[in-house]
């Protein structure tokens, strides 16, 4: 068993001392009446209950844990297109991207993940962690750039920042497998930046993985803002209309090609297993143990109601004789004024 400190430790001594103070003060003043000890010792063991229950005894409880030596690198298109109003019917595409995300994540036990995004520029969003926890939370609150703020959307952009990540793992992890999970609906309105699709470097260190696209053909509407907060779309300035955002799965193709991994539209909920992991089979995974601590607070609970019906039962008596006590003096004091 040990402390897990549910207050810090300074609350719980400040309560224990303040209050044991508190009771040794009350029992001081009274110390000569019958009873004493017993009232104020009672009330000295509650203030230790209490504090009890801050310094949260707990026992441990051992678990299982995965570990494998897997890598897993999601890059994610984060311009205003993914916002496209295509996905499954009428919802944007980062709806999907937020489920197969999730869905990835849950088919890797123990991997390690890093989040990068790609917009105007590349950035890495969550460097390489084991907890799936911070990588749903990313997932959670990520917002598109700003439409009307992006200097234009390539794939390309993320090729870059990707393969040097990639490159410094292989030299400090050679053993280890890396998979890249590829989320674009691949449309370029940076013309510039598009001549030639890149990643073909970042192939050489992808071992599974999958690109993964969004949208149709058809296209769909973008709202200025992502989620739905505002009834505007975006408007194309050439014609005045609602801009509409259209995949591009020849780039997709591409990218996917060069990373040496499977290419999936995705257009609803629900993937394949298969399809998640990319094709990777050499798993090396790692069976430990690892231990997590569980607050044990019934017993002191028990003996915080034990001690409350304690001093319910030793208390009430008191009161109702003081009460007595006091309606005697009152009609004594009518009696002689009459």
């Amino acid at each position: 068993m040990r402390l897990i400190w549910i207050w810090p430790l300074w609350v719980v001594l400040i309560i224990a001392l303040a209050g044991l103070c508190v009771c040794w003060l009350g029992w001081r003043d009274v110390r000569r009446r019958e009873g004493a000890a017993r009232i104020w010792g009672r009330r000295g063991l509650m203030v230790l209950a209490v504090a009890a229950l801050g310094a949260g005894p707990a026992v441990a409880t051992e678990l299982p844990q995965v570990e494998t030596n897997v890598e897993v690198y999601v890059v994610v298109d984060t311009t205003g297109s993914m916002g496209a109003e295509d996905y499954n019917g009428t919802n944007p595409r980062t709806d999907g991207v937020r489920a197969d995300i999730t869905a990835i994540a849950g088919s890797y036990p123990g991997a390690r993940f890093s989040v990068i995004r790609f917009d105007s520029e590349a950035t890495v969003q969550l460097p390489l962690t084991t907890d799936v926890r911070a990588v749903q939370s990313w997932v959670e609150t990520f917002q598109l750039e700003y439409a009307y703020g992006s200097s234009g959307s390539s794939v390309n952009r993320a090729s870059g920042l990707l393969t040097d990540t990639l490159k410094r793992s292989a030299e400090e992890r050679p053993e280890n497998i890396r998979a890249v999970y590829f989320f674009s609906d691949g449309e370029a309105t940076d013309q510039a930046a598009n001549l030639e699709v890149e990643f073909s470097e970042a192939g050489n260190y992808t071992s599974g993985g999958a690109v993964l696209g969004y949208g149709t053909e058809e296209g769909g509407r973008m709202r200025v803002s992502e989620g739905g907060s505002s009834e505007s779309y975006i408007q194309d300035p050439a014609t005045g209309d609602d801009a509409i955002s259209r995949i591009d799965e020849i780039d997709l193709g591409k990218v996917a090609e060069r990373l040496g991994v499977p290419y999936v539209h995705r257009t609803q909920p629900g993937i394949d297993n298969s399809v998640l992991l990319g094709g990777i089979e050499d798993l090396q995974d790692q069976l430990g143990s690892g231990h997590t601590y569980n607050p044990v607070l019934w017993p002191i609970a028990l003996v915080m109601v034990a001690l409350a019906i304690w001093e319910i039962v030793d208390v009430v008596p008191r009161v109702r004789g003081a009460f007595e006590a006091r309606r005697g003096m009152r009609e004594g004091a009518n009696g002689v004024g009459s």
